[in-house]
């Protein structure tokens, strides 16, 4: 899975994507739409850079590995995107 952040700053927008694999395991609170992630990087590096950064809470996710995708379409839009 991928998961895609846009967070505006200053009247630009920070852009960041990260893969995931997606868990099995119980709902975790009834009413919501939560997943069990695991995240292909070290998680306190991964959390250390979203709480340094200041990107929001929300993230778009999809199934599969589409980093390539997404590099290919902000080159093609001329904006910047961090990988983590």
């Amino acid at each position: 899975m991928t998961l895609l952040n846009f967070t505006p700053e200053y009247g630009k927008l920070k852009i960041t994507a990260f893969t995931v694999k997606s868990l099995s395991g119980p709902r975790v609170m009834e009413g919501y739409a939560h997943m069990l992630l695991k995240p292909e990087i070290d998680v306190a590096r991964l959390f250390r850079y979203i709480g340094e950064q200041g990107l929001m809470q929300h993230w778009g996710t999809v199934y599969g590995d589409i980093t390539t995708e997404l590099r290919y379409l902000m080159r093609q839009l001329e904006l910047s995107l961090k990988i983590l």
